[in-house]
């Protein structure tokens, strides 16, 4: 309810509360804006509702208008206006009061009735079928257009103005096919009307000179607004006829040649939804005409599990009206057998461009595909033989050799998980290593002994196990725990041999039966082989490793000793060697060398003045300070250490401390005179750590400095003596 000023419909007095339910504003919205009404119209009614409302300012009569307005939420609302004049006492105008009504959901129903109806009707006249709407009495209510053309070639008087007329007679006054028709359509129409059958099909032959033409007549009844209604369509379908014919012998034809190719074909109609099979296609499905007929919608049935989705997405694609590529599918035969279908075809589209059916083929390639599966997997295999290759190649941590051959194991031979014992020769007990595919940690159990459990049988009759049945060892508590724990059926335990001896037992375990083939059988024993090879390189590997450790060991031992002899020859500066080489490791792991790296280093610092076996202890051990000719003597020894070690191989990546560390950075060291980072980055760092402890050390012929005056010392030859990098 709403109370406009007389005369301006954009000033409002009063809005009940409805409005809001209505049009999203609220009444005091609605009051403070004059100009929300005008903006609340549609622009295509607004000249509409303004006329109306003058023509009631000047006749002063009451309004009733049907418009549209558009709420706060953009919602399109068709509202029933009406407004009355309330005057005072005296007859005067006072203002205007009006009722708004939602009547959006009654104009929705009326748009689509009268959108329905101009649909049937374009459907009707679409139709090349000739259709005519009856009554229950039989009088034409409604013919299509061509309905029209042909009673008007058959001899009907003014068939547009049949309507209302009574269809028989209007049939009996033909000179054509509506004349033949009327007496099987008079009984089809009486049968109808007395409550039979609601729909007849009825083919008829129409005899012409030197032609036989056919035609097909469907009378359909229905109930509508508690009334009946009878429909009447035909059409000639001579041409049909005369096709079937023709069609039955290419049938015979095609069906032959199909059943030589194990090739059928099959069309579908996309309007109707419906699928027709050749004779081949039952063949191809297993399937039976008759069961075919009762049940299409089970034939989905018929495929392979995991293939009908992609299956349901063709056909969506076909109705669609989209060009399909190819589909290869599998489906059972009723014994079991599975069989590879692959199917093409094309979309037709009716004249319209609508999509109208598809014409397919399918054709039975188990043969093709069995080979091409049987290639692919000897080409899987070899890859996957080739990955493990990979990992025994380029490590020799068994864990990752492990991994590589379980993750082949389960990706290769299609198992739910498989795990790896090695066999301890000394205790004659299998230890797990390595698992995967499994829920839980069930699988890694204690050491098993050998001849005990289903791994210790492998073990001691060195043969592959097969158990199809897990659930039939209940002597065995592990296997029973495992059942329990993770759901297993099936188990295959395969000895691990190299050189005939016993390395270790693959397990492979599966949560269903395993149906297996020989070269399922022959590949799960060439990926135990390879296993077997895997931990005798990485048991070879571990005795190498262990004898490389223990060369190593007894290098640093005689390393240690030789400077050791140096300290005990040279007095003044013993203990030097070893605090230097440890300062001058820690000072290098800022620079992130490798563990190979630091070893070299730590080798160098201990030899790095093993060239001063060669100075004589004339020189080597005299109290005061050297003269010119003996300090040349002395600087010797830089090159006397490279002379004495280059020849031995294992130490010259060590050669740089020695033969380098009284190099300087401004180019004036000895014994080459190498400038900036010319000197190795190890002599370098060497370099500042050895004048450290020199200049800390007490000498014959000085004490040592105090640490604050020595760190001033190098700060001061950063850049000349020393590498600013290092200084830092």
């Amino acid at each position: 309810v709403y109370i406009n000023a007389v005369g301006n419909t954009s000033t409002t007095l009063y809005v009940s509360p409805q409005i809001e339910a209505l049009l999203g504003y609220t009444p005091q919205e609605w009051l403070a804006d004059p100009k929300l009404w005008s903006q609340s119209l549609h622009p295509d009614d607004c000249e509409y509702v303004l006329k109306q409302v003058a023509l009631t300012d000047q006749n002063n009569e009451a309004s009733d208008m049907e418009y549209r307005m558009i709420a706060r939420d953009g919602r399109l609302v068709w509202v029933h206006d009406e407004m009355v004049l309330v005057n005072d006492l005296e007859g005067q105008p006072q203002f205007w009061q009006g009722i708004m009504v939602d009547i959006t959901e009654s104009k929705q129903v009326e748009d689509k009735l009268r959108n329905a109806r101009e649909f049937l009707q374009g459907v009707q006249d679409s139709l090349s079928a000739h259709i005519a709407i009856l009554d229950h009495e039989g009088n034409i209510v409604q013919v299509n257009s061509a309905w029209r053309d042909f009673g008007a070639q058959n001899g009907l008087e003014q068939p547009n103005h049949c309507i209302g007329m009574n269809y028989l007679n209007v049939c009996t006054s033909a000179k054509g096919s509506y004349a033949m028709e009327a007496p099987l359509v008079a009984n089809a129409i009486r049968g109808v009307q007395a409550g039979g059958r609601n729909e007849t099909w009825i083919e008829y032959p129409c005899h012409a000179p030197g032609e036989q033409r056919w035609f097909v007549a469907r009378i359909t009844s229905f109930e509508s607004n508690e009334r009946k209604w009878i429909v009447v369509s035909h059409a000639n379908i001579t041409v049909r006829k005369q096709a079937e014919e023709a069609l039955r012998e290419k049938e015979r034809l095609l069906s032959e040649a199909q059943r030589i190719g194990r090739m059928g074909s099959w069309s579908y109609s996309i309007p109707t939804d419906t699928l027709q099979f050749s004779d081949e296609m039952y063949r191809l499905f297993d399937i039976s005409h008759q069961e075919f007929q009762h049940n299409k919608a089970g034939l989905l049935t018929l495929i392979y599990t995991a293939d009908q989705p992609q299956v349901l997405r063709w056909m969506d694609e076909i109705r669609d009206g989209r060009q399909v590529k190819e589909l290869g599918f599998r489906t059972f035969l009723k014994n079991g057998e599975l069989r590879y279908i692959e199917s093409r075809g094309v979309v037709e589209f009716d004249t319209a461009g609508h999509p109208a059916s598809f014409i397919g083929i399918a054709q039975d390639v188990s043969e093709r595909k069995l080979a091409e599966i049987q290639i692919q997997q000897q080409l899987d295999h070899l890859t996957a033989l080739g990955k493990i290759d990979q990992a025994i190649i380029s490590t020799f941590d068994l864990g990752v050799m492990m991994e590589a051959v379980l993750s082949q194991v389960i990706a290769q031979l299609q198992v739910d998980a498989a795990d790896i014992m090695l066999l301890d020769r000394e205790s004659r007990v299998l230890e797990y290593v390595k698992g995967s595919g499994f829920h839980t940690q069930a699988h890694e159990r204690p050491s098993v002994p050998v001849g005990k459990s289903l791994a210790g049988r492998v073990a001691k009759e060195k043969h592959i196990l097969r158990i199809e049945n897990l659930k039939d060892q209940p002597d065995d508590p592990f296997i029973s725990h495992l059942v329990e724990k993770e759901g297993f059926v099936s188990y295959f335990g395969v000895p691990l041999l190299s050189n005939r001896k016993v390395k270790g037992v693959l397990e492979v375990f599966h949560r269903t039966t395993i149906h297996p083939y020989t070269e399922w059988v022959d590949f799960l024993n060439t990926l135990a082989g390879q296993a077997a090879i895997a931990i005798e390189n990485a048991s070879l590997f571990g005795n190498l490793e262990l004898s490389h450790q223990e060369l190593s060991q007894a290098y640093d031992a005689t390393i240690e000793g030789w400077s050791r002899a140096l300290d005990l020859r040279d007095k003044e500066t013993e203990g030097h060697t070893l605090r230097v080489t440890e300062l001058t490791m820690r000072l290098a792991r800022r620079f992130n060398f490798t563990d190979t790296q630091m070893r070299y280093i730590r080798w160098g610092g201990l030899l790095h003045d093993i060239g001063k076996m060669g100075i004589p202890d004339s020189i080597l051990l005299k109290p005061d300070k050297l003269n010119v000719e003996e300090w040349m003597i002395m600087r010797e020894h830089p090159q006397y250490s490279y002379d004495l070690l280059q020849p031995i191989a294992f130490l010259q990546p060590a050669l740089d401390i020695p033969y380098c560390h009284h190099e300087k950075w401004d180019g004036t060291g000895y014994p080459r005179g190498l400038k900036g980072e010319e000197i190795p980055l190890q002599a370098r760092i060497f370099a500042v750590v050895d004048v450290w402890d020199a200049l800390c050390s007490d000498r014959p012929y000085r004490p040592g400095w105090a640490e604050e005056q020595v760190r001033e010392y190098i700060r001061d030859q950063s850049g000349s003596h020393f590498d600013p990098q290092i200084v830092d």
